[in-house]
């Protein structure tokens, strides 16, 4: 088996991130077209018969899309109930009960939950990302949990892969600032440029 330099295993990685890109940009462009379905598009497609193009853009829209999608929302999340197999057990279970409707409200659950309930009918999905970050806590602790969404978009899978279970690898792509990067993974990338620009999208 032969071992990798840092650079040779570099370039391989970045060989199948443009790979999977060109494989999903077709989806990815069907994602900025919902959203657009959603945002209410004044856009009129060609005439079917002849195929000509429109000279103009929708004078009135009623947006169903957003309609449909905002009258099914539906923000509430259970809180969680936990109960104790052994009576004596009773007073841990309240505490861990507890602790979860804690980590709901200082993740910011509700609010992520109810982006998702809007992003996941137009998307056909969404995804919470969940990360240990070794900078948060309190005095008393080293990191905590950090949840954030993550759109399809920004998650690229293998090629040929539909199953996550079944992928040997997926990419996740994210703006971050430089400071950023420098706290979380300990890499000074300030003399570095985007090389992703259509990560902002």
């Amino acid at each position: 088996m032969k071992k990798l330099t840092e650079s040779t295993a570099l370039k391989e990685w970045q060989s199948k991130l443009e790979t999977a890109k060109t494989q999903y940009a077709t989806d990815k462009n069907n994602m900025n077209k919902y959203q657009e379905y959603y945002k209410g598009t004044r856009s009129v497609q060609a005439d079917p018969n002849s195929g000509k193009s429109p000279t103009k853009v929708s004078n009135n829209v009623r947006n169903i899309m957003f309609e449909l999608i905002e009258s099914q929302v539906d923000s509430s999340i259970p809180m969680p109930k936990v109960r104790a197999i052994h009576p004596d057990d009773d007073d841990l279970a309240k505490k861990i009960e507890k602790m979860l409707e804690n980590k709901v409200k200082t993740c910011n659950l509700t609010v992520l939950n109810d982006f998702m309930e809007r992003t996941t009918p137009v998307q056909g999905g969404d995804y919470f990302f969940v990360q240990w970050d070794v900078n948060a806590g309190l005095h008393n602790q080293v990191g905590d949990l950090k949840v954030t969404e993550l759109h399809p978009k920004k998650l690229i899978p293998q090629p040929g892969v539909t199953n996550f279970d079944n992928m040997d690898y997926f990419f996740v792509q994210e703006l971050l600032t430089k400071k950023s990067v420098k706290r979380i993974y300990g890499v000074d990338v300030e003399d570095t440029e985007n090389d992703q620009p259509e990560s902002k999208e």
